[in-house]
């Protein structure tokens, strides 16, 4: 696009100065042939007069002959081409023989009475009547006011194809000074207006990019291309500093997230852990209670055992009394006591099988129960840890991670103010260009009616004739000037058309940078407020890790106090597993006696 305008600036030019070129050319030819013309029939007049006044002299000497001599010698002179005497009838004076050719003019002279001119491209023709005077009348008083008429027919071709190539040589030699012209104006609008303003629109697109790795190093002497530089170089050397500041915010905000990314993938695989330490502890109490139901029925069980343990033993007491006293039962009461030891053997037998798997349960149940300690001691570790880390979180989030959202929102409120402050300045140079349009307008205005009296002077240079010459020149010096002015007057609004342009470039860039900067105030703050929720989780989760580390502590306590009781239930067990054994001793004499006794 920025090629375009230059190749549009210096097309405009060269179009309107072959444009002028040509117009110029085209009135110099107009004028040439006129001034050939006005020459030619001044030399006509002048030569018909001379041949007139000749005639009438001749004539009136009766010297015909003379007359004849001199249009003869006449004809040969360099430009005449034609050049005779007609009579009234038409025909050639001073031949008996001569045709009729000039009937049509001569009745048109005789009619007028007045000169015909008979203008063509090659040529003049003039026709300067012969009348019939006070002193011709004497020869000629039967004939009418015009006698006849003298014809010079004047060539003009040699003269205007001298001029046309004089005119032609001028335009071409003015092209080449309008293209000289031209390419000199190109490197003067490239050097002066172009590429400063180039410079700037790459400036205002690097900058609404964010692009600040460029320096805007802009050399012109036009009080435009400097006014609107200035703001420009000021607008980004406080964005270099603003978006400095943003970048070591920003990568302090980095660090802090990524730490804060660290410490959460901490966080989340701690609770993962205290989540499958939880599971674990879970299944291991599940087990516990099932462990502890078994040991509640074999406990019961073996009390119910014990009770016809203890029942089995009063009767064999009583049993004993009864030997002593009734002996003559004894064969009853073995029988009663056989079955009796019989069915208290079984009875023991199965309490020292229910106090053997009572052991086993007990053994499998404490060594749950390390393991579960074990677990819930790695619980209450990685819950400290996991405690500690969200506390951490929590502290870098609420001092580093706002203090560097809250500068970031800082420095893009100061971006947003900069890029305002220069679409202002570059608002105002556009009304400036307006005004500069305004004041080119006038200049226009005064370079027409400077065009009008140049003409004016012109003409009246013109009606002046030889008096005239030096008004004329300075004639031609004005409108020389006004149509420089015209010229410089629409270079000036070309220009300013294209920096107008340039400026609407840089108002919608400095609008799209506007654009960019609340974007990022927008994405400040949902960074600020997803912050916020960062704390808010960290927060919670540190307190969920404290209520883990809590709760690890009393499950600690009670998988304790579980693993005495256990100890106490396998002390028990083996008390009782000792006692059933010394009992089935018991049993196997007793039965050894009733056989004897039997």
């Amino acid at each position: 696009m920025r090629e375009k305008l230059e190749l549009k600036i210096i097309i405009s030019v060269l179009v309107m100065l072959l444009v002028g070129v040509v117009l110029a050319g085209t009135m110099t030819m107009l004028i040439e042939k006129s001034t050939l013309y006005g020459i030619t029939r001044e030399n006509s007049e002048t030569t018909a007069e001379i041949i007139k006044k000749d005639i009438e002299m001749t004539m009136q000497e009766n010297r015909p002959d003379l007359t004849k001599k001199l249009i003869d010698g006449l004809r040969g002179t360099a430009g005449i081409t034609d050049l005779h005497v007609v009579n009234s009838e038409g025909k050639e004076a001073f031949r008996k023989d001569a045709p009729v050719t000039e009937s049509d003019a001569m009745k048109k002279i005789v009619s007028t009475k007045a000169p015909i001119v008979i203008e063509d491209v090659k040529g003049y023709t003039f026709y300067k009547p012969l009348e019939n005077t006070a002193e011709c009348k004497g020869c000629h008083a039967q004939e009418g006011a015009v006698l006849g008429a003298v014809k010079v027919s004047l060539s003009i071709e040699k003269q205007y194809e001298k001029a046309k190539k004089s005119v032609i040589t001028v335009i071409l030699l003015t092209i080449v000074g309008a293209l000289g012209f031209s390419l000199v104006l190109w490197l003067m609008l490239r050097r002066m207006v172009i590429l400063p303003i180039k410079t700037m629109e790459k400036a205002a697109l690097k900058l609404a990019e964010g692009d600040l790795s460029f320096d805007v190093d802009i050399k012109s002497k036009s009080e435009i291309v400097a006014r609107l530089s200035s703001p420009i170089k000021e607008s980004l050397s406080a964005v270099g500093r603003i978006l400095q500041r943003i970048k070591d915010v920003s990568e302090r905000v980095t660090r802090v997230v990524e730490s804060v990314g660290k410490d959460s993938k901490k966080v989340l695989d701690g609770t993962q852990l205290e989540t499958e330490a939880i599971a674990n502890i879970s299944s291991s109490v599940e087990e516990l209670n099932a462990a502890i139901s078994e040991i509640t029925e074999s406990t019961e069980k073996l009390a119910a055992s014990t009770t016809e343990t203890a029942a089995s033993m009063e009767e064999m007491a009583n049993a004993i009394g009864n030997v002593k006293n009734h002996t003559h039962d004894l064969s009853g009461a073995v029988d009663t006591t056989s079955s009796s030891i019989e069915q208290l053997s079984a009875t023991i037998k199965e309490v020292a099988n229910n106090a053997d798997n009572l052991s086993i349960a007990t053994d499998e149940t404490l060594s749950a129960i390390e393991e579960m300690t074990s677990s819930v001691k790695e619980v209450e570790t990685n819950a400290k840890e996991s405690a500690k880390l969200s506390q951490k979180v929590m502290t870098d989030a609420s001092t580093f991670g706002m203090t560097s959202i809250e500068k970031t929102m800082d420095g893009m409120k100061n971006i947003k103010s900069s890029v305002e402050k220069t679409n202002d300045f570059v608002k105002k140079l556009g009304v400036r260009s307006d005004e500069i349009g305004k004041i080119l307008n006038v200049i226009d205005d005064i370079t027409d009616q400077t065009t009008l009296l140049a003409l004016n002077a012109a003409i009246l240079a013109a009606q002046a004739g030889e008096h005239g010459k030096g008004f004329q020149v300075v004639a031609e010096e004005i409108k020389d000037l006004a149509e420089r002015t015209a010229f410089s007057t629409q270079e000036i609004g070309s220009l300013i058309q294209s920096v107008q342009q340039e400026v609407k470039g840089t108002i919608q860039a400095m609008g799209e940078g506007l654009k960019s900067v609340d974007e990022g105030l927008k994405l400040s703050r949902e960074a600020s407020e997803a912050l916020k929720k960062i704390l808010d989780s960290s927060k919670k989760s540190s307190e969920m890790a404290l209520s883990i580390d809590r709760s690890t502590g009393e499950q600690a306590k009670a998988i304790s106090l579980v693993s005495e009781a256990m100890e106490r239930i396998k002390n028990m067990t083996g008390m009782i597993a000792k006692a059933t054994s010394e009992q089935a001793k018991g049993t196997a004499l007793i039965m050894g006696a009733t056989e004897k006794m039997r």
